[in-house]
């Protein structure tokens, strides 16, 4: 990211901290296509805790700065990040 997008994110981020705007957090999500826009069902230990619709080229630019995000941190920390599929993967092979 360039030094003037990472200041307009922290400034965002700031700005919605200062509102009342509802904060959430999830730690799981459900994906469905539409004829219109992508569905987003955010959730909190399995439960449904909000709905996010998103156009498509929104849904995609999300994708893309969060992937963006993502990568950063693993080069910055050395780590790789796992997915939900891969904890469930290891999960399941051990459980065997």
């Amino acid at each position: 990211l360039i030094a003037e997008d990472i200041l307009n994110a922290m400034q965002a981020v700031e700005e919605a901290h200062k509102g009342s705007i509802p904060q959430i957090y999830a730690n799981g999500f459900s994906n469905a296509l539409g004829t219109g826009d992508i569905v987003v069902v955010l959730q909190r230990n399995g439960l449904p805790s909000a709905v996010l619709n998103l156009s498509f080229t929104a849904a995609k630019t999300l994708s893309q700065k969060l992937n963006e995000l993502v990568a950063n941190l693993e080069s910055v920390t050395g780590n790789t990040i796992m997915t939900t599929e891969d904890i469930n993967a290891s999960l399941e092979k051990n459980a065997k």
